[in-house]
């Protein structure tokens, strides 16, 4: 079985929220699993472009607009407008104790339809400065779907490339999961708890193809003032835990996720 790269699992801490929908796990799954065909992929579409009044009256409707995607997800994942985004970089005392740095951005793209199912996309990419690459950079697109539950992990596409040692390589990938994870509940409070249980497929452009799998439980513990690059935030605290080994992330009400603390520190620099 094959666990989320450290690249993934770093863009989908940073994620936008996407506008209302069905969750599914993609075109031609059945009622079950909650997902939806083409044929449903496309009279949604047809739904999501008529007036404001029709996009938000029917709970299968999946796509809405705009105006109704606008705190969809709650307040701690504002970035519905497309081409929100965020520098990121890690903070200059964590750069100079690893001896490398990393720079990326994460921009919302807007709804889109991946694997015939109606999604928001949003779009993470970078580059990272370590000794032991000549270079190495990357890209990401992540897929959401939002419902009364939360905010919920479909799928990814991811391509990444490097040099070392004078030999440059690269490599594409794709995760899709016909059990979406639960990436954050509506309406987050502290104290909440939650089991984010994910499992679908994966495959890259070398041929391999493993089980994908998310098992990751989650805590809100509390408020606290963090400062950044970018600003000091109010922002919730909120823990995780997967194989044994727990990390924290800061969300800002109103603003989103301002700060990571896993194996790195990430901060956004600029808005």
């Amino acid at each position: 079985m094959r666990a989320l790269p450290w690249f993934l699992l770093l863009a989908l801490a940073l994620v936008a929220c996407p506008t209302p929908r069905d969750r599914g796990g993609g075109g031609g799954g059945d009622d079950d699993d909650g997902s939806e065909d083409d044929d449903d992929a496309s009279s949604d579409d047809d739904d999501a472009s008529s007036d404001d009044d029709d996009a938000g009256s029917d709970d299968d409707d999946a796509v809405g607009d705009d105006d109704d995607a606008v705190g969809a997800c709650g307040v701690y994942d504002p970035y519905d407008q497309v081409g929100a985004w965020w520098d990121w970089e890690y903070l200059p005392e964590y750069a100079d104790e690893v001896g490398y740095e990393q720079q990326w951005t994460t921009e919302a793209m807007g709804p889109t339809t991946w694997r015939g199912q109606p999604v928001f996309e949003t779009r993470s990419g970078g580059a990272m400065d370590n000794p032991t690459y000549d270079w190495f950079e990357w890209e990401t697109s992540s897929y959401f779907v939002c419902d009364d539950e939360g905010l919920w992990s479909v799928g990814y596409e991811s391509s990444t490339s490097w040099s070392l040692s004078g030999t440059p390589d690269s490599v594409t990938a794709t995760g899709f999961y016909d059990q979406p994870w639960l990436l954050r509940p509506a309406g987050l409070q502290p104290g909440d708890e939650w089991h984010a249980d994910g499992a679908g497929e994966y495959s890259d452009s070398n041929g391999t193809e493993s089980a994908l799998t998310v098992d990751i439980w989650y805590e809100a513990e509390a408020f606290e003032q963090v400062t950044t690059p970018a600003g000091t935030f109010e922002a919730l605290r909120v823990r995780s835990e997967a194989a044994d080994t727990e990390s924290w992330f800061w969300l800002a009400p109103g603003v989103g996720h301002v700060m990571t603390a896993d194996f790195n520190w990430l901060v956004p620099t600029s808005q």
